[in-house]
């Protein structure tokens, strides 16, 4: 049993590389995103891909997911309302790699590498520097067309977020309706006839503001749109800061959950895990099960066994006969929570002698979220009515 529900991790999904502006290479943002206990990070560099195999393969050695993204400069704004485009790995079968996204979704943008770097040469007036040089220097002399990129995004199964809120390049710093200046200037001021359009039209699907006060619950009442904090890093010490929790399957499935349940993202450590790190004895992480090292019996039953559990709300669900209340009374064996009245490991079931003490023959440990572990029991054991009594705190089992 792999799947043990939705939990909270770390997600950062605005990163820069050395492909565009960033200063780190992709060895560098993997080795900080893995100090920082980030679970998924998204390589968004401007307008490129070219760091985005590369990142993936790294990450795969670190149990980090890479989720592959784009920023763009759109033709809103003075100075340009920023734009991201977050893709799955792979869309009505098709791998979305780097060269994918290069030719369907850069170059029909009219991002093409030779171009970016033609636009470089030009503001630069000099002809002798490296490609490299003149590609970092145009890639934010290029811009695109907001709708036809986020139409184009979407095409391939992705997600756009906006920068939004009082964060650089914003749809709202950019595209400020009413008032006169940008001081004392409401979020509520500065909507407009277009960036209303950008919003309900569907063009946006999540806003990435500043921090939690940075308009979230405007933009979930007003458009519907849930919204995300991001480090926005382009050194490696600004990795990690400022990323937002995530309850959700850590791939870009999961990001799509929260689309529609914003309550998905907390800008703060969740209250689960804070009662986890400050009861840890509280918390069931994993049982194990297997065999005895004498055990004769024919048939292989939970042989080596390992269930990971979720430390919030838990439902076992299966069907009748699949071990739901195998579990359960497992879980309170090893707990030892002075109940003998079980509803499987009972003489009449698991342990009935006949035809050979299988429940001899089984033994089962607990071991709690701080890793350490319950004494091996076998399944015959009965609780030590004068030890001590775990309970669990805010944890439930049900089945049906």
């Amino acid at each position: 049993m792999k799947d043990i529900g939705s939990i909270w991790n770390k997600w950062d999904l605005h990163i820069h590389s050395d492909a565009s502006d960033g200063k780190m290479n992709c060895q560098e943002i993997i080795d900080k995103a893995k100090e920082e206990k980030l679970s998924v990070i998204a390589l968004t560099d401007h307008h490129t891909v070219k760091n985005i195999d590369k990142i993936k393969e790294l990450a795969k050695l670190n149990d980090i997911i890479v989720l592959s993204g784009i920023e763009f400069r759109t033709e809103y704004g003075q100075k340009s309302v920023h734009m991201i485009g977050l893709f799955p790995d792979n869309y009505n079968d098709i791998d979305l790699d780097g060269k994918f996204l290069t030719e369907n979704i850069l170059n029909p943008l009219g991002l093409s590498e030779s171009m970016i770097i033609q636009k470089g040469k030009e503001a630069d007036g000099t002809k002798d520097k490296s490609d490299e040089y003149y590609f970092k220097k145009g890639i934010f002399l290029v811009q695109v067309d907001f709708k036809t990129a986020a139409n184009l995004i979407h095409q391939y199964g992705g997600i756009v977020t906006v920068h939004a809120g009082s964060k650089s390049n914003s749809i709202d710093e950019e595209m400020k309706h009413d008032g006169t200046s940008k001081k004392n200037v409401s979020i509520y001021d500065s909507l407009g006839p277009v960036k209303d359009e950008l919003f309900k039209g569907g063009y946006i699907d999540i806003c990435e503001i500043r921090n939690e006060k940075d308009g979230k619950e405007f933009y979930k009442s007003e458009f519907c749109k849930p919204s995300i904090t991001a480090s926005d890093a382009h050194e490696k010490s600004v990795i990690g800061l400022g990323s937002c929790w995530v309850k959700a399957e850590k791939n870009f499935n999961g990001l799509k959950q929260i689309l529609n349940e914003p309550e998905r993202v907390n800008f703060n450590n969740p209250e689960i895990l804070e009662r986890v790190e400050s009861n840890p004895l509280k918390f069931i992480k994993q049982i194990k099960i297997k065999r005895t090292a004498n055990a004769t019996m024919n048939e292989i039953w939970y042989d080596n066994i390992e269930i990971e559990l979720n430390p919030g709300l838990v439902a076992i669900i299966g069907n009748k006969g699949s071990g739901k209340s195998a579990i359960t009374d497992i879980i309170s064996l090893c707990a030892n929570t002075h109940n003998d009245e079980f509803s499987f490991l009972n003489k009449y079931k698991f342990r009935s002698p006949k035809p050979y003490d299988r429940s001899k023959q089984i033994q089962a440990q607990i071991v709690w979220a701080d890793n350490s572990c319950s004494d091996w029991i076998t399944l015959d054991s009965s609780c030590d009515k004068t030890a001590h009594v775990f309970t669990t705190d805010y944890y439930s089992i049900f089945y049906r």
